[in-house]
């Protein structure tokens, strides 16, 4: 079955457990079939045997004449003295009248059975048997089918069941006597349940395999219309793999069922592709971009310098340009080593506690210098101490980069203000604020991407600033778990902030 697809797998594995409750019901459905049909015989067996009792029974008959003397008076009604069974002694009863009373006359019992009983009923045999008393004889009736035998020691009423035969046994005794009574049983075949049972299983072995063939026909649509998204995944996989077209998409809207969530969340999936081949496609021209005029510059300061005509004066220049092309590469590089190992999730950050405004300070009198020859004041806004568990030496770059770039893009004569507090729901919140140019609206979503300037130059300035320094601001703050938020109104300043 390794070779077979999904549909027609799980199409047999329906046919299978179909199979299985089909064949299980056949056998709950025979057993029920057979109980009922035996029950129903039973119960048939029962009422006809009742219905034959009720036409045979003892009749009571009364005597006229009394016991001679001498005769033992051993079977009289009750203690009036008269006798039961006064048989042979006819014409010694005293006239009617005469010393009788007549409610106590003695009296016996005789086996009744009609003439016109029939010992075959709907289906059910009777064999009817009464030993010989001192008044009958012995009397038998009917027949008892091969293989059901009558034991004459069996007085219980119930119902026994041979190879081929239900048996009901009804016990009338003789009233007033040790003598006996009369046996009825009844038979009947046990074929009808076992006719019921057996149509009962060829039904149920001719509607299992339609309904065996109807299932997995039935579960194949289905799946296959379950599957049509799952088709529709590959194919689109299959046309990015081959062509390389990341704008290819489902387009199935949001599915209600798991293949359309699956279907919606490959779309989903494919536009976080997309974007992220598209951010690596553009970091890799923005680097390439920002390293080619670095080289350049390198190599033709150092084919200056190697110029047999190249004065002292010349070669000293070119080394410098050298020297400082080769800063900014070392500060690229070091940027773009510090931003993939935060892609990649493998920094390390050596975090401590400490007071996060003290730290704001110190970048703060350390950047004054830089501040003041752009004639802006910088300065940090009074408050308590703000204490934070997180990497010193990150949150410290951090600020350096979220300060130059108020004071590189402060206006002359300016301000930049640097904030720390806790916000409402008490994580530490530090801002930076400018009253320079400001960000126009629809580059407030680009800033924090890499190498993204507003400039439409794209070079990096005379301060060598390569627009990656919002970009590993947000790296890192994102790192330790925390956000970064920017407002700006153009040419009225910008304000950068971070929590932790």
């Amino acid at each position: 079955m390794k070779k077979l697809n999904i549909k027609t797998k799980f199409s047999l594995y329906i046919a299978l457990v179909m199979a299985a409750f089909a064949l299980v019901l056949m056998l709950f459905t025979v057993t029920i079939a057979r109980t009922s049909a035996e029950n129903s015989l039973k119960m048939d067996l029962r009422e006809e045997v009742d219905l034959l009792l009720e036409r045979i029974g003892y009749e009571e008959i009364r005597l006229d004449t009394m016991p001679p003397e001498g005769i033992p008076n051993n079977k009289f009604k009750d203690e009036s003295g008269m006798p039961e069974d006064l048989s042979g002694m006819e014409g010694m009863m005293p006239p009617e009248g005469e010393g009788r009373f007549p409610d106590k006359r003695p009296f016996d019992y005789v086996l009744k059975v009609p003439e016109d009983i029939s010992y075959v009923s709907d289906g059910v045999s009777f064999y009817i048997y009464a030993p010989a008393t001192s008044r009958d004889e012995e009397f038998v009736g009917g027949s008892l089918p091969e293989g059901v035998y009558f034991d004459e020691h069996c007085k219980e009423n119930k119902i026994v069941k041979t190879d081929k035969h239900y048996t009901f046994t009804r016990f009338i005794e003789m009233p007033n006597s040790a003598e006996g009574g009369v046996w009825i049983v009844g038979t009947i075949s046990t074929y009808m349940s076992s006719t019921i049972a057996f149509d009962a299983t060829k039904y149920a072995l001719l509607i299992i395999p339609v309904v065996i063939v109807l299932a997995a026909q039935y579960g194949y649509s289905i799946m296959k219309r379950a599957f049509k998204p799952v088709a529709a995944i590959t194919e689109t996989a299959s046309g990015i793999a081959k062509g390389d077209d990341l704008s290819l998409r489902l387009n199935m809207g949001d599915g209600k069922d798991e293949i359309g969530r699956l279907a919606s969340t490959f779309d989903d999936m494919l536009d976080t592709i997309e974007a992220n081949f598209n951010r690596q496609k553009q970091f890799t021209a923005d680097a390439s971009h920002e390293l080619r005029t670095p080289v350049a510059v390198i190599m033709a300061q150092s084919e200056l310098a190697l110029d047999p005509k190249a004065t002292k004066e010349d070669v000293v220049s070119a080394i410098e340009s050298i020297n400082r092309q080769s800063h900014k590469i070392n500060k690229l590089l070091s940027e773009l080593l510090t931003l993939a190992r935060s892609d990649n999730k493998k920094a390390v950050l050596e975090k401590e506690e400490f007071d996060l405004r003290e730290l704001a300070d110190i970048i703060v009198e350390e950047q004054t210098l830089y501040a003041e020859e752009r004639g802006i004041t910088l300065k940090t806004e009074n408050g308590d101490a703000v204490s934070v568990f997180a990497d010193r030496t990150q949150i410290m770059r951090v600020l350096i980069n979220l300060i130059n770039n108020a004071i590189k893009y402060g206006k002359n004569g300016g301000k930049v203000t640097v904030s720390v507090e806790r916000d409402t729901e008490g994580h530490a919140l530090c801002k930076v604020a400018d009253d320079g140019i400001g960000i126009a609206p629809e580059d407030m979503d680009k800033i924090w991407n890499r190498f993204y300037r507003c400039d439409s130059a794209r070079t990096a300035d005379a301060e060598g600033s390569m627009g990656l320094g919002l970009s590993m601001v947000k790296s890192i703050v994102e790192g330790h778990g925390g956000k970064v938020t920017a407002e700006s109104v153009p040419n009225e300043g910008s304000v950068f902030g971070f929590t932790l």
